[in-house]
């Protein structure tokens, strides 16, 4: 009766260490799988910056073709390639006009320099008031 207390009592030993074991196993597993996860996650973000950036220095046919679609015969002041945009610089309407096209030569958006005077009364209000708010959070 002695001998199968301590038979009993020595199964129950040998099954919580291997559980143990196992247990460790499977949480070292688990680090293992999450770091690959964010490298591979890192490495993934890296590729697509680099098939976002353009290769050569003129800017290509398409984003040419799609600005004279997209603005027609505006005159072009300059057209360059930056790393990851078709640049073209324009009058349009009198004012001085960028215009930025992906490497798909499709339209990401344009801008162009305003006096602070031009925008409407409401929209100087709301700079102003952003502007005061920002330079208290500051201090």
């Amino acid at each position: 009766m002695k001998k199968l207390i301590i038979l009993s009592a020595a199964a129950i030993m040998l099954v919580s260490a291997v559980n143990a074991q196992s247990e460790t196993l499977v949480k070292n597993e688990i680090k293992t799988a999450k770091t690959e996860k964010k490298e591979f996650k890192e490495e993934k973000k890296h590729e697509r910056k680099e098939l976002r950036k353009l290769e050569g220095k003129d800017v290509s046919y398409q984003a040419k073709e799609h600005f004279f679609h997209d603005f027609g015969n505006a005159p072009i002041i300059t057209s360059e390639r930056s790393l990851n945009f078709d640049e073209f610089i324009f009058t349009n309407d009198g004012r001085i006009t960028r215009a930025y096209y992906d490497a798909d030569a499709n339209l990401v958006g344009t801008t162009q320099m305003r006096k602070f005077s031009e925008f409407p009364e409401k929209t100087q209000q709301n700079i102003s008031n952003m502007y005061i708010l920002r330079k208290q959070h500051l201090k």
